[in-house]
């Protein structure tokens, strides 16, 4: 991936994003750099005299403090891999840092969440995911509590419904898997909800979905054929929540994003969105690829 962007909050939650972020880049190997940033709130940045306020000042220097835990979880990296950065939420730090620094990804942890351990809309993860200008990885709860060899890519799953941006997905997925050393396992879901349209010939609407998601299968098989070792995964339900289970049995989750809004950035649709918050697994969410749509 190039460069990773972990964003740390102190928390366990931060933790989390650590420990997945360092698998990441475990993954990739070769020259990976890793950058952990905690974003503090920007209040008034100078007093009367033009210096950086008392209250400035605190929150930087708690930020810094909380830092420390990061050093402490990966000594291996420079002091200059660990950030403060100063902005207005930790969406807007993110991305902006994101940017300057040509990140490849950002990673989080999967904070406020539900008593069900679910990503709440409208928390600061789903803040950063939607309209981050790269990929985003989210770290599912308790991850940097799970041994070291259940952290690593065996197995690298893939949403695909054969659109554009699964497409894309598909090539990020056995790009990773190439790397790693790892399986590509693509998974499609047969949606069996009949569409308001359908009046009659249920059964014939039932045979040619199945067909189709057969037929998408086969062609996902076909792209990562002599790439990668490949698994094919066909599960029947409703999308979101036959993806979320399905996280539970890859190391890694790879989706598209199918919002509407500028390309090139992650917009949540009504699959990404509940994914987000309902996935179990690792998940790493994909921009909505400008050549892919075109």
């Amino acid at each position: 991936m190039g460069r990773i962007l972990i964003g740390f909050d102190g928390s366990s939650h931060g933790e989390d994003a650590l420990a997945l972020g360092r698998a990441l880049a475990a993954a990739e190997g070769g020259d990976t750099e890793l950058v952990v940033a905690i974003v503090y709130k920007a209040v008034i940045q100078k007093d009367s005299h033009g210096t950086e306020s008392d209250y400035q000042g605190r929150l930087r220097y708690e930020a810094e403090q909380e830092l420390e835990r990061a050093r402490a979880q990966a000594p291996e990296l420079p002091a200059e891999a660990f950030r403060a950065v100063r902005a207005s939420s930790a969406a807007s730090g993110l991305h902006r840092l994101a940017e300057e620094l040509e990140a490849e990804a950002i990673v989080v942890g999967t904070s406020h969440r539900g008593a069900l351990g679910r990503v709440w809309a409208g928390s600061a993860t789903e803040q950063v995911l939607h309209g981050a200008p790269v990929p985003v990885a989210v770290a599912p709860v308790d991850y940097a509590k799970r041994e070291e060899s259940e952290r690593t890519l065996r197995r690298v799953g893939v949403a695909y419904d054969g659109s554009p941006e699964s497409k894309h997905a598909l090539g990020r997925a056995i790009a990773l898997a190439q790397a790693a050393g790892a399986q590509v396992v693509p998974i499609s879901v047969v949606d069996l909800r009949t569409p308001t349209t359908i009046a009659y010939g249920y059964e014939k609407y039932v045979d040619a979905v199945r067909e189709l998601v057969a037929l998408e299968l086969r062609e996902a098989g076909e792209t990562v054929a002599g790439a990668a070792d490949v698994d094919l995964v066909e599960r029947e339900g409703e999308p979101a929540r036959e993806l979320a289970e399905a996280s539970k049995t890859v190391d890694l989750l790879v989706a598209g994003s199918r919002g509407y809004g500028p390309l090139k950035r992650v917009l949540l649709g009504s699959v990404s969105s509940r994914l987000v918050r309902e996935a179990e697994g690792p998940l790493l969410l994909l921009p909505r690829s400008a050549v892919e749509a075109e």
